[in-house]
C-alpha cells in the first residue's frame, strides 16, 4: 500500500489521530490525502509529532528506518496559521516533496515558518497555499528563500477567498 485517500471521510482530529499512529509504524506510503476531514490545528499536531519523529530517524539511519511518505494533502480542512507553523519543521525533517494546504484558514503569520521550512528543505518541489488568507506581505516573506531554495518548482498562492470576503 503505497497511496492512501482518506479524504472526505469525516475523521476529524481523533480519527487523524488514529492514522498518524498507523502512519508511525509503515515505512511504505508514499502519499496521504487527509483532505476535508474536519482537521484542526490538533489533528496536524498529531501528524507533525509522527512525521518529525520519523523524519529524524529515517536522516540518523537511513538504511534502517526508510521514510516513503512524499506528498501529504491537508487542503479543505481548518488548519491555521498555528498548526502550519507547528508542521513546517515537520515537512523539513521528513522531506515532503508536496504539501497541499489550499483551502484552509492560513494567513501572513505561517509565511514566515514556511520561509524557514524553504530555506532548509531541499526536498521540497510543490507547495500548495492556494485559497488561503494570504496577503502581499506574505508573499514578500515567501519569496526571500526563493532566492536560495532551487528545489521549489511549483508555489500555489491565490486570493480566491480573500477575494470572496473583500467583495468582488
Amino acid at each position: 500500500l503505497v497511496e492512501v485517500d482518506l479524504s472526505a471521510c469525516g475523521l476529524l482530529d481523533d480519527g487523524v489521530r488514529w492514522v498518524a499512529m498507523g502512519l508511525a509504524g509503515n515505512d511504505r506510503v508514499e502519499a496521504l490525502d487527509l483532505g476535508d476531514n474536519g482537521l484542526t490545528d490538533v489533528g496536524v499536531g498529531y501528524l507533525t509529532v509522527v512525521l518529525t519523529a520519523k523524519g529524524r530517524r529515517a536522516l540518523a539511519e537511513p538504511h534502517l528506518y526508510p521514510f516513503a511518505l512524499k506528498r501529504l494533502i491537508l487542503s479543505g480542512n481548518g488548519i491555521t496559521s498555528n498548526g502550519l507553523e507547528l508542521f513546517a519543521s515537520a515537512a523539513a525533517a521528513c522531506k515532503l516533496a508536496k504539501i497541499e494546504v489550499s483551502g484552509c484558514r492560513i494567513n501572513d503569520q505561517a509565511c514566515h515558518a514556511l520561509a524557514r521550512c524553504l530555506m532548509d528543505s531541499y526536498a521540497l518541489q510543490v507547495l500548495d497555499l492556494s485559497s488561503n488568507m494570504i496577503t502581499a506581505d506574505g508573499l514578500w516573506v515567501l519569496a526571500a528563500p526563493l532566492r536560495i531554495n532551487n528545489v521549489l518548482q511549483v508555489l500555489l498562492v491565490n486570493d480566491r477567498v480573500g477575494r470572496r470576503a473583500l467583495g468582488p
